[in-house]
């Protein structure tokens, strides 16, 4: 088989290559401009598109620092710190002597307790034993009135010397019984109602020797027109004591008593309150830095004997010029850096933005600006950096970065 080509078959293939040469190139052309295009466009968005802010700001580490003292002051008894402890709120740092006051606070719980007795004996109302002390009280001071009417002899001075004896034995049986009851008390073996029945009793007996005594002394000093007068009225109010008593408590003299138990209670809190100014206590936690006191020394009252700094709560102001300030929110994040630690970062964040501007302080590590106002801004600092190796210190320079966002 042969094949023949003609002028005309191989024309029209030369035309089809050229052809698709053409196409092939313009195709090109087209992938090429594309490319550019996309290549500018890309460059443009590169160049003009909001990036973040960065703000650098140089700040110092500060820390809470609180100075204590006592409000009573007095001699410097015992002190429980050095400058360097760590201490916590509450801890008892230094103690002054507290004789004086703690004979009063001893006073002040016996005071108390009288008073509740009182108001429990008029609660629960007359007892059999309450009733014949008043009885005996009523023909005690009748039988020392009729005395004193009647003037002494020895027959009567040797009664009354009897009767004091006697009352005398009593008042002994008494009190040894409310001591053997108070100590059994603490055991449990006998009630608190029991114990405040041994109690009147016990005084019940102390004023019969006193009146006993009375009515002797005054047996043999004679009597006059005023000691019969007021003998007389000594009967007048035994006999009101027990008619009242025989009758019952009202309610006027319960509430009396409580009022009684009210004022004592807060006499003693009163004296417990001056008893704890005699100690000085660290009000936070933190470390002593200043340690203003030594054993036996005389302290005047408010000044300050200790000073505690608290190593763990750290912040530090920054200043902000206002053509920055819009970008900030408070507990915004925040990143520090120490130059004493250069590898380290510390995390935090804004706690407060200052609402009016302030003048840069000389020593917050940076120039005032002199266009822009300035805005404080305190940022809360973590104490320990990130990987938890290096710890901040108060007095410190610092660099505090914020990124605000476009």
């Amino acid at each position: 088989m042969s094949f023949v080509f003609t002028a005309s078959d191989w024309q029209k293939n030369i035309q089809q290559q050229v052809s698709q040469m053409a196409a092939a190139f313009y195709a090109r052309k087209r992938l090429y401009s594309t490319l550019i295009v996309l290549s500018t466009a890309v460059l443009l968005l590169f160049l003009f598109w909001p990036r973040p802010v960065v703000l650098n700001l140089p700040g110092l580490v500060q820390a809470q620092e609180v100075s204590n003292a006592s409000k009573l002051g007095g001699r410097v008894r015992k002190i429980w710190v050095q400058e360097g402890d760590s201490v916590e709120a509450g801890q008892i740092l230094i103690e002054f002597e507290d004789d004086a006051l703690a004979a009063q606070v001893i006073e002040a719980e016996a005071t108390l307790e009288q008073a509740k007795a009182r108001y429990t004996l008029l609660k629960r109302g007359a007892q059999p034993e309450d009733l014949s002390q008043a009885r005996s009280q009523v023909q005690q001071a009748s039988e020392k009135l009729q005395l004193l009417k009647g003037g002494s002899t020895i027959d009567t001075l040797k009664q009354a010397q009897a009767s004091v004896q006697e009352a005398g034995a009593q008042n002994q049986l008494a009190q040894d019984a409310l001591q053997k009851g108070e100590s059994l008390l603490a055991s449990g073996v006998i009630s608190s109602q029991k114990l405040d029945s041994l109690r009147a009793q016990a005084q019940g007996t102390r004023s019969a020797l006193d009146a006993a005594q009375a009515r002797l002394n005054q047996l043999k000093k004679g009597t006059s027109s005023e000691e019969i007068a007021i003998a007389r009225a000594q009967v007048n109010s035994a006999q009101a004591a027990y008619k009242k008593l025989a009758k019952g408590s009202q309610a006027e003299d319960l509430i009396m008593a409580q009022a009684d138990v009210d004022k004592a209670q807060s006499a003693l809190q009163a004296v417990r309150d001056q008893l704890d100014e005699l100690s000085v206590q660290a009000p936070i936690d933190g470390v002593v830095t200043v340690l203003n006191a030594k054993p036996g020394e005389l302290v005047p009252p408010g000044r300050p004997v200790v000073t505690i700094i608290d190593t763990k709560r750290l912040w530090s102001d920054v200043y902000v010029p206002e053509s920055s300030l819009g970008g900030l929110k408070p507990k915004m994040p925040v990143e520090a850096s120490a130059s004493v630690y250069p590898k380290a970062r510390f995390n935090g964040k804004i706690a407060f933005i200052s609402p009016k501007s302030e003048f840069v302080p000389s020593g917050s590590g940076r120039a005032s600006f002199s266009e822009e106002s300035n805005f404080r801004v305190k940022v809360l600092l973590a104490a320990m950096d990130t990987k938890a190796k290096v710890r901040l210190r108060p007095g410190m320079k610092l660099d505090v970065k914020v990124v605000l966002e476009p």
